[in-house]
């Protein structure tokens, strides 16, 4: 039998969390825990011991104590990072479900430009969203709001730069931007391109995409040669239940 204030000292949390927190997976699986010890977990458990109330902490079931410890312990060495997976643990020492299992390898898997890109896309002052799904309508409302401000030619290349920074800082109504858009002006009695935006995105981004955090959309003013569009992403349903989670916004 694993003496839980041992695992509590390896891994690097008092003995009450490794007591209440482990719970049963100090006997099922403690030897295996310890060999997960090291500053990295260590540092995830003493930030999450701020965060936990002893009276809150229910027992972790051993498969997910395992697989947290597992994929924490290799975890990239980041601020952000550390403190997603404090909140991750706490939200499931107070009331784990089968969620907190997928979290822990999709967050498992994020580097820390990919956690710099969700704070960017969710700043930490955007108002809660319910983690449910998506609203149906909502890229239906979202073309129809971008197309209401959208011009096909502007008159002037300036004109064209007051509608190019009125899309870029269009409010999407979820969490998401747009991040690039091609405007068209008259320059005599051509039609010229004004773009601009984050041309390489979707490349730094693709980690989150492939994970299913955030997906893509783009919308076209009409289908003529010269026409506005605008491209930006939006982030999935997965995705706000994953970073409220990881922000310890919800259990």
């Amino acid at each position: 039998m694993t003496d839980p204030i041992s695992l509590g000292l390896a891994i690097g949390g008092g003995a009450w969390l490794a007591d209440k927190l482990l719970g049963p997976s100090a006997e099922a699986i403690g030897d295996q825990l310890k060999a997960y010890a090291g500053d990295r977990i260590r540092k995830i458990f003493d930030r999450a011991e701020t965060k936990i109330d002893p009276i809150a902490v229910k027992p972790l079931p051993p498969g997910f104590a395992m697989i947290f410890v597992q994929r924490a312990s290799s975890s990239e060495e980041d601020e952000n990072l550390t403190e997603m997976w404090a909140n991750l643990l706490k939200s499931a020492a107070e009331s784990f479900s089968s969620r907190h299992t997928a979290y822990a390898e999709i967050l498992s898997q994020l580097t820390p430009l990919d956690a710099q890109s969700l704070e960017e896309l969710v700043p930490a002052d955007t108002l809660f969203f319910p983690a449910l799904a998506m609203p149906v309508n909502l890229r239906v409302e979202l073309r129809l709001k971008i197309t209401n401000e959208m011009k096909n030619v502007s008159s002037s290349k300036e004109e064209a730069q007051e509608e190019f920074d009125r899309l870029m800082n269009c409010s999407l109504d979820w969490p998401g931007r747009i991040t690039s858009a091609r405007i068209h002006y008259k320059d005599g009695d051509v039609e010229r391109p004004l773009t601009g935006g984050i041309s390489d995105l979707f490349a730094t981004h693709d980690n989150l995409y492939r994970l299913g955090l955030i997906e893509r959309f783009e919308i076209d003013n009409s289908s003529k040669r010269y026409e506005t569009a605008v491209e930006g992403v939006l982030v999935t349903a997965l995705g706000v239940g994953f970073i409220q989670t990881c922000r310890g916004l919800v259990k």
